[in-house]
């Protein structure tokens, strides 16, 4: 009786111990997939610290955008950086040029179905990007119209109809 039980044991040890390694590697696979997944397919998957030498000069960053052209866009509270792999172009708010953006803080990023840039300011409205002029169109809310007490630009959206839309903190479109 003693044999038989330990005969039992012993098979269901065994079934166990075989659904074990078999969950082992597919684990082991499935981490393997991700892996190969994650690098880089021509192996220059590193990392490259950025510093003031590269033209970034920012304590932190807010948002980060890579467009359709392959630039890498850092929102930051300093204002906007655009990477192109070799040197950071910082973008600022000159109050005395309109064509500056709005403000320094960059909340978020956006790229439209036309390749347009739209800039979220974190507290004062919301910039487009002329790519041809290197230069910024500012849109705030029409006080005459719009519900809209706060200039910041929370997010971006834009419909599959092509329009923009842009929340605010206080929950306005």
């Amino acid at each position: 009786m003693l044999e038989q039980y330990m005969s039992n044991l012993y098979k269901c040890f065994e079934v166990e111990m075989s659904k074990s390694v078999n969950t082992l590697i597919f684990a082991l696979l499935f981490a393997l997939c991700f892996c190969a997944h994650g690098q880089e397919q021509n192996g220059q998957g590193r990392f490259r610290h950025l510093t003031a030498k590269d033209g970034f000069t920012s304590a932190s960053v807010i948002t980060i955008y890579k467009d359709s052209q392959g630039f890498i866009w850092l929102g930051a509270f300093d204002g906007l950086y655009r990477y192109d792999r070799y040197r950071f172009k910082l973008y600022t708010n000159h109050p005395s040029d309109p064509n500056s953006l709005s403000n320094n803080s960059i909340n978020n990023i956006l790229e439209d179905q036309d390749g347009n840039l739209w800039i979220g300011s974190m507290w004062y409205g919301l910039n487009k990007y002329n790519k041809t002029e290197d230069n910024f169109t500012r849109y705030f809310p029409n006080p005459d119209t719009s519900l809209i007490d706060v200039n910041g630009i929370l997010s971006i959206y834009q419909d599959r109809d092509g329009a923009i839309w842009a929340g605010t903190p206080t929950g306005g479109l």
